[in-house]
């Protein structure tokens, strides 16, 4: 008999959850009741500490400072991204999604809802063969990027990624699965408040199913003032693991260069909170980290 292996346990435990979910297009409260009833004494507590398994990111994020703050990317977490326009929430929201979809045994479901398919495919040749990102978009490359070219659509061609683009009236993920080939392993769902059905019980509910799930937000909808120190929104602040906020204009810092930049942990759940330093390198849609 084959062996079942972390992921094995994770998939199935969304596929059930997603299965029930769409059959009652209601969370799944009486499995979460009857949990909160179980009484273990401290010895049986310390059992399960010691089989239970360590959770293991389903990809580096890219800035191992930020892995180590928050433990990663990882089955059963949701992370929200916040930010003012044009400081890159799309950019890291398309560039995590493709570092999820290049590992083994995941799949993404990749939401842009004011992003075109072209748009997309651009960013993800970009940063992934470290391509300008403007002569993608106009289709000008020259011969000098044809082997980068062929390279990077080889490595976009091979990510496990079903993209939900600007076009789609609405998405609603308890559904979606279904239509694709493979039930996702992460859920990627950019300006998240344009889609519908994205809430924080939905988040809840598809955590709860083992799935990754990472959402994209304007500032003021999950903080509560515009100061470094602003508040969580508590709706959002009780079903989220790490909250944290992408600048790269307007920095604080009056020494800072050109690209710096800075993902500002608000939140997280499993530890402290600080700034990430990163630079933001537009031309090939994506943050990176300071130190290679």
């Amino acid at each position: 008999m084959a062996s079942v292996g972390p992921w094995d346990v994770h998939r199935s435990a969304a596929n059930a959850a997603l299965v029930r979910t769409t059959r009652t297009w209601q969370p799944a409260v009486s499995v979460a009741t009857s949990m909160l009833l179980v009484v273990l004494t401290a010895e049986r507590l310390l059992r399960v500490y010691d089989t239970n398994d360590a959770t293991v990111p389903l990809a580096p994020s890219g800035v191992p400072a930020l892995d180590g703050l928050t433990g990663g990317m990882a089955p059963g977490r949701v992370w929200i991204v916040v930010g003012t326009p044009g400081q890159g929430r799309t950019t890291l929201m398309a560039q995590w999604a493709a570092a999820i979809a290049l590992e083994e045994r995941q799949h993404v479901h990749l939401v842009t809802p004011s992003e075109a398919p072209a748009a997309i495919a651009a960013r993800l040749l970009s940063l992934t063969g470290h391509l300008p990102l403007g002569q993608l978009a106009a289709h000008s490359t020259n011969s000098s990027h044809a082997e980068s070219l062929a390279w990077a659509k080889e490595r976009v061609a091979a990510m496990a990624l079903s993209l939900f683009a600007e076009g789609e009236d609405t998405y609603v993920p308890e559904v979606h699965p279904f239509r694709a080939p493979t039930t996702p392993t992460a859920l990627v769902i950019d300006d998240a408040d344009l889609v519908g059905g994205v809430t924080p019980t939905a988040a809840k509910r598809w955590s709860d199913a083992g799935l990754f799930v990472l959402l994209s937000l304007p500032r003021h909808l999950v903080l509560t003032d515009s100061s470094s120190e602003a508040d969580i929104d508590p709706a959002w602040g009780r079903v989220s693991d790490v909250v944290l906020e992408v600048r790269h204009r307007g920095l604080s810092n009056s020494r800072a260069a050109p690209g710096d930049a800075e993902l500002q942990v608000h939140y997280n759940r499993r530890g402290h909170t600080r700034t990430v330093p990163v630079v933001h390198q537009a031309h090939f849609s994506r943050f990176v980290d300071p130190q290679p």
